[in-house]
């Protein structure tokens, strides 16, 4: 078998929130919806609601843990689709 660790994921800081993110929660589990902490927007942040999330087939490969080193929870997903809901108070542009 492949080396993967599994962890527990921390609570969040005063500086972070929670957001619900479908994550694999150990290895060889199907996709759940998790809680995990975000920080909270500054000054040069903008903070977007997602609507879409893309999974390819290289996140699928990490979630199943196939080339090893993965950490569980595993949150995949890079392609991403939403629209902002709040902005620092220094951002120019959106």
């Amino acid at each position: 078998m492949i080396p993967y660790q599994e962890t527990v994921l921390p609570s969040p800081l005063d500086s972070e929130y929670k957001e619900v993110a479908w994550a694999v929660p150990k290895f060889g589990a199907p996709h759940e919806p998790i809680w995990i902490s975000r920080p909270k927007v500054t000054d040069h942040q903008v903070k977007f609601e997602m609507l879409y999330a893309g999974i390819c087939h290289s996140d699928c490969h990490c979630g199943r843990n196939d080339w090893g080193g993965c950490v569980y929870p595993f949150v995949g997903g890079h392609e991403l689709l939403g629209k902002v809901v709040e902005v620092g108070g220094n951002v120019t542009k959106v």
